[in-house]
């Protein structure tokens, strides 16, 4: 009964959220440029306006302040007017020589692509120098924009490349041998394991039995060594005494006698010899049995040492459970993309997460944000001319359209996961909650502290409709009014079975 109530409040519930996103989002793109603070016409010339049309946007930091107002011909190049909000000031900038066209720190309007796909808008940056730019003057500074060309010839380099390497792994890995190897090579790891864990469950208790005979032996001979030792003299020095008085009667006898006996003096002579290596054995046999009892060299430290046969467990141990992991590795891939509706772009994600248990994993992820990298960059002057100020500052705008990277450890507990790392090339942390058995996530993201008057802080409720996709929906830079924003898109996750593979069999990096 619970199942057949939940199942249409879960369906309205999406429902109703998608009826909202969507208006937000129609209000939103369908808005015109706010005129309430009046606008002013400027005008600047290019050597190419390919992809810009009128009403095209001009930004400012990441920010909607005008749009192109009409495109012309101005000789053999490009006139293009903008409208500006009055708020925006422009300054001229310093002309570095008479004759020279480029006006150093001052406003320059350069054209931007907001995608690969042609989509190209107007970036303006408004100088640090120089008189105020009016309305119906021009902007001199027009920095060349890279074109889809160049970009094109280098994504064909990237990608040729990249097919260098994956034709690599497939001569590697796609050939039937390859792939065989690397089944052989888990086999083989598979069958170690067992084999060496059967082995010592099997013969742990030999193992005991073989240290105590060990020991019991070497008592018994240090025992029988030390306890006949003296007997043994003994026993010598009497047959010496007896050699010594036979060859004395020997000399004493007569030829005949002598002749007699001749066999039994060396027979004598011979069993003295004989009782002499035996008392030199018997010595060094002592001595042996000594030293192994004190536990010198490999088979003393063998016999009396205990911890070698903890060593050789924990060897075993150590490699069962190394199996164990890889085996257990889960490597989760992720692809993203959301629809920002102030950029009027999309926001792609590309990801990995590694997983080694259920409740931990490491998160890395590619991230290209049409919104792209703004710094601001100071450089404090001392002048020597008494002419000059004494310290000129300079302030810098800099935008740029690099990817970003996200680098996370992530703990889960219960119904809530904590996270902390990079985000977006920057530190932050976060935590997302798992409702509906796991079906929504709500995830909340904090990071970019120093960037602008308060840090940057995400949102996003992201809803499961089938197996591996996912239903997104968020609001981004909450805390500033300036670069809030809104988006929605949706997201595809799966367990990537080939690449835990790969990982698992490639060979570690050397650094020789």
């Amino acid at each position: 009964m619970k199942n057949s109530i939940m199942t249409p409040f879960k369906v309205g519930l999406v429902v109703l959220g998608s009826i909202v996103s969507f208006v937000i989002m129609y209000s939103v793109v369908n808005q015109e440029l706010d005129q309430g603070e009046g606008l002013y016409d400027v005008h600047a010339v290019f050597n190419d306006v390919t992809g810009l049309a009128p009403k095209s946007k001009v930004q400012l930091a990441g920010i909607r302040v005008g749009e192109i107002d009409k495109i012309e011909l101005f000789g053999d190049r490009a006139k293009v007017t903008v409208k500006l909000q009055t708020r925006v000031k422009l300054l001229k900038g310093i002309p570095e020589s008479e004759k020279s066209t480029f006006f150093k720190n001052g406003a320059t309007l350069s054209k931007k692509s907001a995608s690969l796909l042609g989509d190209y808008y107007l970036e303006l940056t408004p100088g640090l120098q120089g008189e105020e730019i009016k309305a119906g003057e021009r902007i001199m500074n027009v920095p060349e924009a890279l074109g889809p060309d160049r970009l094109f010839e280098q994504l064909d380099k990237i990608a040729s490349d990249i097919s260098k390497v994956t034709e690599s792994l497939a001569n590697t890995f796609g050939s039937p041998e390859g792939q065989q190897s690397l089944k052989d090579i888990l086999a083989r790891l598979q069958e170690i394991s067992a084999t060496l864990g059967d082995f010592m469950a099997k013969n742990s208790g030999n193992f005991d039995r073989i240290v105590s005979n060990a020991d019991a032996i070497t008592e018994d001979v240090r025992g029988m060594t030390s306890n006949t030792r003296a007997d043994l003299k003994t026993i010598l020095a009497d047959a010496k005494q007896i050699t010594r008085e036979v060859n004395f009667i020997v000399g004493q006898s007569g030829a005949d006698f002598q002749d007699g006996l001749g066999t039994l003096k060396h027979t004598l002579a011979r069993f003295s010899a004989t009782l002499d290596q035996l008392n030199y054995s018997l010595q060094n046999v002592g001595e042996i049995t000594d030293k192994i009892n004190e536990g010198e060299g490999t088979l003393g430290v063998l016999v009396n040492d205990p911890a070698i046969a903890l060593q050789t467990e924990e060897v075993i141990s150590d490699v069962g459970q190394l199996v164990d992991r890889v085996v257990e590795l889960k490597t989760i891939v992720e692809l993203r993309s959301e629809y920002l509706v102030s950029q009027s772009a999309l926001k792609n994600y590309i990801g990995v997460r590694l997983q080694p248990t259920e409740d931990k994993y490491y998160l890395i992820e590619l991230i290209d944000d049409p919104r792209g990298r703004t710094r601001l960059l100071q450089t404090t002057t001392l002048a020597t001319d008494p002419n000059l100020p004494p310290v000129v500052r300079e302030e810098q705008v800099i935008t740029t359209d690099d990817f970003k990277f996200s680098v996370q450890i992530a703990k889960r507990w219960t119904v809530f996961t904590g996270r902390f790392g990079l985000i977006e090339s920057s530190g932050g942390v976060g935590g997302d909650l798992h409702l509906l058995n796991d079906d929504l996530e709500i995830k909340l993201d904090f990071f970019d502290f120093g960037e602008d008057v308060f840090p940057r802080v995400r949102t996003t409720f992201a809803y499961t409709f089938f197996q591996y996709l996912y239903f997104v929906t968020g609001a981004d830079d909450i805390l500033n009014d300036e670069t809030r924003d809104f988006f929605i898109g949706a997201s595809l996750r799966f367990n990537d079975e080939d690449l835990k593979t790969i990982l698992s069999a490639a060979p570690s990096p050397s650094f020789n």
